[in-house]
């Protein structure tokens, strides 16, 4: 995970903000939304930190630039990244579905109305070499549990089945996709929960996993991602 104020940098960076999305692409780190002040979203510009040389850019770019927005999520397939959801200025819930060529420098809008997941901020999202996946946030008329990826290569929205009562909805849960697996850590569902579910694209079944050892107290709006083959 990059902190946005952990390194000695060059050139002007985001700022300390929150509810923002972070991924990496090659040797660089792309951030995009989020928020200075509660609720508010600060601007649209994709800041770009250089793994390599520790310096800010802010690039000139083209296309469907997507508005502010806060509670956004982001995942990398290849060169590509894929924006989804968040928050506008005016607390509405989005649903579009961007994606950003890092080789060209060009948005494009994939999807948006009701083409695909319904309108969401403060969900997850995480990816492999194929698909982007969706997980939980805050609905329209509240919290959700729905599991939805996206096809890059077919270009198509798939539906998974949703949880039993265990898994509730939630907001700012960890996603994480290894083992084949798409992993939902912990989250917010009126309080704090301390739960690890995972769901299996083969057998389309959900499965509460029994944790064992010292972990993480309850928490939400965290951080998870895949080491090896561990999340």
């Amino acid at each position: 995970m990059l902190l946005l104020s952990s390194l000695t940098k060059k050139g002007t960076g985001p700022g300390a903000r929150s509810s923002h999305a972070i991924t990496i692409v090659g040797q660089k780190a792309y951030v995009f939304g989020g928020e200075f002040k509660p609720r508010t979203p600060v601007d649209n510009n994709l800041h770009v930190f250089d793994l390599n040389d520790l310096t800010w850019s802010v690039p000139e770019v083209t296309g469907d630039v997507p508005p502010p927005r806060v509670g956004v999520t982001m995942a990398a397939v290849g060169e590509t990244i894929y924006v989804f959801g968040g928050r506008d200025a005016t607390h509405k819930e989005l649903n579009e579905l961007y994606s950003f060529d890092t080789r060209t420098s060009k948005w494009s809008l994939i999807s948006s109305g009701d083409n695909g997941p319904a309108h969401r901020s403060y969900h997850s999202m995480t990816a492999n070499d194929r698909r982007v996946y969706v997980f939980g946030g805050c609905g329209v008329t509240g919290r959700l549990n729905d599991l939805w990826a996206y096809d890059v290569i077919e270009k198509t929205w798939i539906k998974f089945p949703v949880p039993g009562e265990n898994c509730k909805p939630r907001g700012g849960p960890g996603l994480a996709v290894t083992q084949g697996k798409i992993w939902v850590v912990y989250g917010f569902s009126g309080v704090e929960l301390d739960d690890v579910h995972f769901f299996d694209p083969v057998s389309e079944k959900w499965v509460q996993v029994e944790t064992s050892g010292e972990k993480p107290t309850a928490r939400s709006v965290c951080s998870t991602v895949v080491i090896g083959n561990d999340c």
